[in-house]
């Protein structure tokens, strides 16, 4: 749970080591601003995104990778016995969940919901591929040939199996199913290559 302004009020283990690496630091988290845990872009587009819905009203689903997983993070506003004036929401639940698809809001799912891509991620150990190894590793894990890959990409077979080589090298392993399970972790798409890439925070609760 955060405020407008991004002042932490409540995380769980669960969001620790999602966005920090270590469920036990949820507590360094509570009321800290999430400017202080998160690189400058990652900030502004989320506020950004609570400025939307203290707008427009509604509930927005955030596809991102973070730490080489793929992360849904579902937010909506809670309206307030006494709000400050001029705003609807004070503060919004956002629940972020690692999965491979976007998860089911069930029968509480607000309206309208509108679905976002993250323009920032933290790519992991994935951060080490060029643009063009990640779409070549995005295509891998969704089975298709170098032949096939090369036609979608409009390069050689022969550059495509170089690419294959070198992503095996960056990532320590020529086993391909190793390979698509860590695309599969991200969620890994073409359109990622294009992410502004972050590294997070080395410290939990100071910049470094």
């Amino acid at each position: 749970m955060v405020t407008h302004e991004g002042q932490i009020l409540y995380a769980n283990p669960q969001a620790a080591r999602i966005f920090l690496g270590k469920p036990s630091g949820h507590g360094a988290m509570i009321g800290v601003n999430v400017s202080d845990l998160f690189p400058q872009a990652w900030v502004d587009e989320r506020l950004a995104l609570l400025d939307t819905i203290q707008r427009d009203g509604g509930h927005q689903i955030v596809r991102t990778i973070w730490r080489g997983y793929q992360v849904f993070s579902c937010i909506h506003g809670i309206e307030t016995a006494t709000p400050t004036k001029g705003r609807r929401y004070d503060r919004f639940i956002i629940i972020s969940r690692r999965c491979r698809q976007i998860p089911s809001m069930g029968r509480a799912r607000p309206s309208p919901v509108q679905y976002i891509e993250s323009k920032v991620a933290s790519l992991g150990p994935l951060d080490s591929l060029s643009e063009r190894e990640i779409e070549v590793l995005a295509l891998i894990a969704q089975g298709l040939s170098a032949k096939e890959i090369a036609a979608r990409l409009h390069r050689s077979v022969r550059t495509i199996e170089g690419h294959r080589l070198m992503i095996g090298r960056k990532l320590k392993t020529d086993d391909r199913v190793q390979l698509a399970e860590m695309a599969f972790r991200a969620g890994l798409n073409t359109r990622d290559a294009d992410r502004i890439r972050l590294k997070p925070f080395q410290s939990d609760t100071q910049r470094p």
